[in-house]
This record gives C-alpha cells, structure tokens and sequence, in this order.
C-alpha cells in the first residue's frame, strides 16, 4: 500500500506476474519415457503371432468335435426313430421286406417302414442318411451326414463305416 503525498489517496500497486518457464532435465537413458521402440513392438507382435498359431488349429479341432457331435446326435436320433418305427409295425403285424439296408435314396417299402418322411425333421430327413437294420426288426447302426452322398450298395456302406471311424466331422454315427 502506499499513500499519495499531494492527494492523500491510498493506492494499491500490484505487481506484474511473473511468467515462469520450467525446464526439463535431459532425458538420460534408462529413465522413463514414453512411447514403445520399434523392436519392442515387433517383438510383442512376433509373440501374438505365435500363440495365434499355437491356438488356430486346437480351435479347428473343437470345431470338427462339435461337427461331429452333432454328427452323432443327429444319427441317434434317426437310430432311435427307426427302431420305434420297426417295433411299431411289427406289432402291427407289416411284414419287413428282405433288405438290411435303407437310406434316403433306396424305394423300397422298408424305407417307409422303418423311416417315414413324417416321423423326423424335414431338415434330419433331407440329409443323407443309412439304416441297417437284421431281420428281426432290430435297427444294428444309423449313420448321417450332411455333405457325403450315399449309394444303395455295399461297397458305399463298408465307405461311409470307414469315414465314420477316421474322418471326424464328415459321417455321424449311432449303433445304440
């Protein structure tokens, strides 16, 4: 504060601010910085690299046993029809023409005895699938699949049984 001499007014004379600049020390290795090297960053991505490569094909594998699964319940489920089917007619004294062998293909009366369009999903019935069956109104094996077509002969049935068995993921099978 300060008092005028002539006026006897009091005046408050504020100073002006300061502007205060601070420094930065220079960076000194080893210390904090920020931001990646162009090596650290390839190598994190050379390890994402590996581990996706390590996990793809466990994936797949999942993948074709999930398939397969479906696979199978699908067959169980034509298996089962089947054999309600067969039990049904025997009791109601149809007769079961030879033959141990229907699929999808084959226009025999036993297709419409033992697997009737109507007794499973359009979309099960519409596969491809094979029922062997014996003559005393037993269903022995169903197979299924979406992809393998079927021939009504032995050779395509000894095939479709050695796919079943050794590719996972193309040819469903249930034999009770």
């Amino acid at each position: 504060m300060r008092k005028d001499r002539e006026s006897g007014a009091v005046s408050v004379r504020r100073k002006a601010p300061r502007l205060v600049f601070i420094r930065r020390a220079p960076a000194v290795r080893g210390a904090a910085r920020a931001g990646f090297t162009m090596a650290e960053a390839l190598m994190v991505m050379g390890i994402v690299v590996v581990l996706a490569a390590a996990a793809i094909p466990g994936g797949m594998g999942a993948w074709n046993n999930v398939k397969q699964l479906q696979l199978n319940r699908s067959a169980e489920t034509i298996y089962m029809t089947a054999q309600r089917n067969l039990i049904a007619a025997k009791v109601s004294g149809a007769s079961l023409t030879a033959g141990e062998v229907t699929s999808k293909d084959t226009s025999t009366a036993n297709k419409d005895i033992v697997l009737p369009a109507n007794t499973i999903s359009p979309a099960l019935y519409a596969g491809n699938w094979v029922i062997m069956y014996n003559g005393d109104w037993t269903v022995t094996m169903a197979y299924y699949s979406e992809t393998e077509e079927f021939d009504a002969n032995a050779a395509s049935v000894t095939e479709w049984m050695g796919k079943a068995a050794s590719e996972t993921g193309k040819v469903g099978r249930y034999g009770g």
